[in-house]
This record gives structure tokens, sequence and C-alpha cells, in this order.
């Protein structure tokens, strides 16, 4: 159990600088915050069945302090709103917030589904051909550039790592004419999965913050295109695709 500033009075607590508080009691108590402990206390004064309603009955109240025994109220609210709990009922978690109960992780596999359903739409934004059984990485990225008009082939195709000197950065498999980037994988296991994955992330990153690394990718795709891709020198991917081949699939 812990002292939660209710959301309704965020401006109020920023203001104020005495709190009285009156629980299970006709006098309030003046202190310059809420003392969780003395809440407590006096709920357990309370005989059991009672003790709920007297936080829901108490009050608290948010004052500016003008003088040693008057004060400018802010707001008044009940003290269940300061409360805020966290209990388990077997392997299952709730807590109470803003005097709500909420349960946590209750729509967790719900709301994963509907993530992963709008990342994987039933037509893709980028059209891509099967890849053919038997084809290496680095075979299929070729075909594709080849078949696809105003693609270009950028496997291998690094950039140095302005973070590390010695260190060359794959920025992506494949360019398209509007600029997406696209990463191919083929994927037997996590291992392929996650180097994707943080591959992307580091392309996105150099791009979006080192002017260093977008000069280098713009002169190379300006170089490797002999002249027919001109990127903006300010480039920065506004679109990243994932193509991946997954394990079991033969094309």
């Amino acid at each position: 159990m812990a002292v939660s500033v209710p959301s309704a009075h965020q401006e109020a607590f920023a203001e104020a600088t005495a709190y009285l508080t009156r629980i299970n009691s006709r006098d309030a108590r003046h202190t310059d915050g809420l003392d969780l402990g003395y809440v407590l206390e006096r709920a357990r004064l309370a005989p059991c069945g009672r003790r709920l309603a007297v936080l829901r009955e108490g009050t608290v109240t948010l004052a500016r302090d003008r003088r040693a025994r008057a004060v400018d109220t802010l707001a008044i609210t009940d003290v269940l709103s300061w409360l805020e709990v966290e209990i388990s009922l077997g392997s299952r978690r709730f807590f109470l917030l803003d005097r709500e109960w909420y349960e946590v992780g209750a729509t967790y596999v719900e709301e994963s589904r509907a993530a992963v359903a709008a990342l994987m739409p039933r037509m893709p934004s980028v059209a891509l051909p099967a890849w053919n059984d038997g084809e290496s990485e680095n075979a299929y990225n070729n075909r594709v550039a080849d078949e696809r008009p105003g693609w270009l082939y950028l496997d291998t195709k690094n950039i140095a790592n302005p973070l590390r000197s010695k260190d060359q950065v794959e920025i992506c498999d494949l360019l398209t004419p509007d600029g997406t980037l696209v990463l191919v994988k083929r994927a037997g296991g996590s291992g392929p999965l996650s180097y994707l994955f943080n591959q992307a992330r580091v392309a996105v990153e150099l791009l979006q913050e080192s002017a260093q690394a977008r000069e280098q990718f713009t002169a190379k795709v300006a170089r490797l295109s002999k002249g027919e891709r001109v990127l903006p020198k300010d480039f920065t991917p506004k679109q990243l695709v994932l193509a991946m081949l997954l394990k079991n699939r033969k094309a």
C-alpha cells in the first residue's frame, strides 16, 4: 500500500502546503503531507466490517497555509482516493488506483495478438517474390533488385560505424524507389531474427541521429546506382520492412 495523488487533483497537489486529514474522528490532523501511517492507524480503530467505509467517509483537504490557524482550501477529497494498493489472489495480480480495481495483464494476450496483427496485415505494404528453394540470401536479394524497377541492391554494401571507426554497418539489403529500407533474413531460429531486429534498430538510429552516417549512406546509394538514385542529404527512413523466410518454409 502506498500514497498516490488522485488524478483529478494534480494541480491542487502542486500548490498545496498543508493537508488536513479527518478520518474516523471529528477533528482533522494538520500536516505538510499525507501520513499513510496515520490513515491506517485511524482505520484500524474502526470495527471489522466498517474500515472500508471509514476510508470512504474520511476526507483529505488540500490547502495553502496562510497563517498558523487559517488556510485557503484548494480541494477536498475522500481518503480512499489517495490509496494505491496491490494484492495477489493466487496467480492473479490486482491493484487499486483512484478508487477503481484493475487486474494486471488481464488483456495481455489479446493486446499482444492485436499488436502483431497490426504489424502483419493480410496485404503487405511491399510485395516481394517467393524465395526459391536452395536460393542463398545474397542471390535472392540480387534477383529482387533485378526484377523490381528502381530497387537498389545494398546487401553487404556497408558504411563505417561513426561510433566505432573499425566497424562496418549494413543499413539494409534493398532500397525501394520510395526510400523504404528492406532487410532480408532466412531464419531457422531466434538467433537470426534477433540479429535482424538489432540491425534494423541500429540502421534507423544511425540515419536519424548521425549526420556522418547519412552522408555516407546517401553517397553510397548515388554511387551504386550510377547517379540514378539521389537521396536528399538529410535522408531519414520513413518505413522499414523486415522480410523473413521462416523455418520449414520451402519457398
